[in-house]
């Protein structure tokens, strides 16, 4: 998330009972789903969270996968 007021927005939608589908698969604390195509960012891992997938807690016991496609950016141009 970009700005502190996203961050506490998504906070509290956690607050109230929704779970973040990547966060149930990977604990790890650099995540990211963008990476800007300046100062080489995607390689040095510096990017920004800037999507989530949120679901209630009965879904959350089913989500049996999370990730990002990190390959997508693997080819010549983007």
């Amino acid at each position: 998330m970009a700005s502190d007021g996203e961050r506490a927005a998504f906070r509290e939608l956690c607050s109230i009972g929704l779970h973040d589908t990547l966060r149930i698969h990977h604990r790890e604390a650099e995540l990211f789903t963008w990476w800007d195509y300046q100062m080489r960012a995607f390689q040095k891992n510096r990017g920004l969270r800037i999507d989530a997938v949120l679901t209630s807690e009965s879904l959350a016991k089913k989500c049996i996968a999370s990730g990002i496609d990190r390959d997508m950016r693997a080819g010549k141009d983007p």
